[in-house]
């Protein structure tokens, strides 16, 4: 089997640009922290303070701490600049995450629950973590944190697949025979958090398997298709754009001569 070594997930499955994804798997290329990267994995160990000490009934783990430490651990990966936006942006970061703590109204059961399944056909597992895995009113549900700077309407497709991968994750695991409640829950410095229910269908799960399954036949063929109309193909978003655009490039002449 070609790249055994490579799991399938949402992430990669939703990846923009498969060549990024050949650069990131293949290719080991080193992509650094940037500045909204930084600040999800710091919020991140802020509520996953916050709801330990709702899980363990002791108030043991301080959410600013939480955050400054895991701030401290990823300094070293963030650009200077980047570093010094997300230094500044601290405060405000935390007083959302102390915020959302107000705004719980289900019993967390899990953070960060891992999972690996592998599809009939697949010759790969799927892997990923939820980041919350929880109960309300006696029926279970699963919450995706978003680090985000300003409100939304609605959840983004790719958020929605995400948690269709989920709910077929937590079905399996649990032999649940409905499919679980799922939202995301948005934490926005400056801002009150957002909350944002999708009501999961089978089509759901199923274009989450989908995707899943396509990115699986991708790799096992080593087809990593170019995507450079998309918005993201970009310095700014790309940590390999340069370099792919040198990597992948032929001249008109070169061009020429390859039509018979």
């Amino acid at each position: 089997m070609i790249h055994p070594e490579i799991k399938l997930s949402h992430s990669s499955a939703n990846n923009f640009c498969a060549k990024q994804l050949w650069y990131k798997k293949v290719g080991n290329e080193k992509f650094p922290i940037n500045f909204y990267l930084g600040a999800g994995i710091i919020v991140d160990a802020g509520y996953e303070a916050g709801l330990k000490n709702i899980m363990t009934g002791i108030e043991g783990c301080n959410i600013r701490k939480s955050m400054e430490e895991s701030l401290e651990s990823i300094k070293n990966n963030l650009p200077y600049d980047e570093e010094i936006k997300l230094v500044e942006s601290f405060d405000s970061h935390v007083q959302a995450v102390e915020a959302y703590m107000g705004w719980i109204n289900y019993k967390p059961l899990e953070t960060q629950y891992f999972f690996s399944l592998t599809f009939e056909g697949h010759t790969r597992p799927t892997t990923g973590y939820m980041d919350i895995v929880a109960e309300r009113q006696n029926l279970p549900l699963i919450i995706d944190i978003k680090r985000q700077s300003k409100p939304a309407k609605k959840a983004k497709n790719d958020w929605i697949m995400q948690g269709a991968l989920y709910a077929l994750a937590l079905m399996k695991q649990r032999n649940l025979t409905e499919i679980p409640k799922f939202e995301n829950h948005l934490i926005i410095p400056d801002q009150p958090p957002v909350f944002l229910v999708t009501e999961l269908t089978p089509e759901h799960l199923y274009m989450a398997y989908k995707l899943l399954t396509e990115l699986n036949e991708r790799i096992d063929k080593d087809y990593w298709p170019l995507n450079r109309t998309h918005s993201f193909c970009s310095p700014m978003w790309c940590a390999v754009y340069d370099k792919c655009h040198y990597d992948h490039f032929e001249t008109v002449e070169k061009l020429l001569s390859k039509i018979s």
